[in-house]
């Protein structure tokens, strides 16, 4: 097979030079670009057996950790050790396919799994960039996009697969991990941590495995001492947790101004809204930081009813969010 430097010189150039432009090419589509170099040995050679079981032994739970939202999951540095293990350090490599792209706050790039010059599996790996975010740069995203590419490929040859097991998952939680709460103003469900991890610098107590209450759709929040009094003497208590302490009347004022049609052309709420009662306070209003631009439930003072990221509000979910200034609880 002739090299490219033999090319360069049958047409007349210095090898590493390049020549003078010649007609420009159209642009393929991704769909339409050539992939047979990397299915040419696909599937041909399985791996020998010490391989496959140094892939397939189970995980030691000692390895497996668990996000907050209840994923569990071995780190990226557990893979390239079993990867090491398996083949031997430079026996597997990931190649990048194309180039990265930053779309809506993530970086993804397509990466080509190989194993002894072979071709296995490919995926896209993706990481969260923000550029307001000082402790993390473009190119550490770039890394994370690449190892959870990696991760992904890994599937194909059976590492950490019961971590996709929806029973094993289960069973794992219930042995080595606990839900918590924490930070009600940041928080609204429990946390998940493994049992021997350092605790939450918020943590307010563990979420008890007992029979919820009717109409709750979270487990009991512990009382910390934490939580506002109400504005009167009327509690949570005395109304029951979860209940709708709003009157007929009061439903449908809530319901008219929350319709779609209620919203002027920048997307705010028309007209008064309404205070919420000091019941309603005590039915489960918590007050927050919000995360994101909104409405303000009141709406009758001009010029403070749109509410900004890092706002302090009042908010329940199903009724709204109120400003903390005129219109609060």
């Amino acid at each position: 097979m002739e090299t490219k430097k033999d090319d360069a010189a049958q047409a007349g150039q210095t090898p590493g030079v390049p020549g003078p432009a010649g007609p420009q090419q159209p642009a393929r589509p991704p769909a339409e670009r050539d992939t047979s170099y990397l299915t040419a040995n696909l599937g041909s050679k399985p791996f020998t057996d010490a391989q496959q079981k140094i892939l397939q032994d189970k995980t030691d739970p000692e390895d497996l950790d668990i996000l907050p939202t209840g994923e569990v999951y071995l780190t990226q540095v557990k893979y390239r050790m079993r990867l090491n293990k398996a083949f031997g350090a430079g026996g597997w490599a990931l190649c990048p396919i194309g180039k990265p792209i930053l779309q809506s706050g993530v970086v993804m790039r397509e990466y080509a799994f190989y194993v002894d010059g072979r071709f296995i599996a490919e995926a896209i790996g993706e990481c969260e960039y923000q550029e307001s975010n000082k402790r993390m740069t473009y190119a550490q995203a770039l890394e994370g996009a690449k190892s959870n590419a990696l991760v992904r490929c890994c599937k194909d040859i059976g590492i950490a697969a019961e971590c996709w097991d929806k029973r094993f998952v289960t069973q794992f939680q219930k042995d080595h991990c606990v839900r918590v709460w924490r930070d009600r103003q940041k928080y609204d469900k429990p946390q998940w941590r493994r049992k021997d991890a350092e605790p939450w610098y918020d943590e307010q107590g563990v979420v008890e495995d007992r029979p919820r209450k009717a109409g709750s759709q979270l487990p009991e929040r512990p009382d910390t001492g934490r939580q506002a009094a109400p504005a009167t003497g009327v509690t949570a208590k005395d109304i029951g947790f979860g209940e709708d302490p709003r009157t007929e009347e009061q439903r449908k004022a809530d319901a008219q101004y929350n319709a779609p049609g209620n919203r002027d052309a920048q997307g705010n709420r028309k007209g008064p809204g309404r205070i919420p009662s000091d019941a309603e306070q005590a039915a489960g209003y918590r007050k927050m930081t919000a995360k994101k631009e909104s409405s303000c439930m009141g709406g009758s003072h001009p010029g403070m009813c749109v509410i900004k990221p890092g706002d302090t509000i009042w908010f329940k979910s199903g009724y709204g969010s109120y400003c903390d200034a005129k219109h609060r609880p």
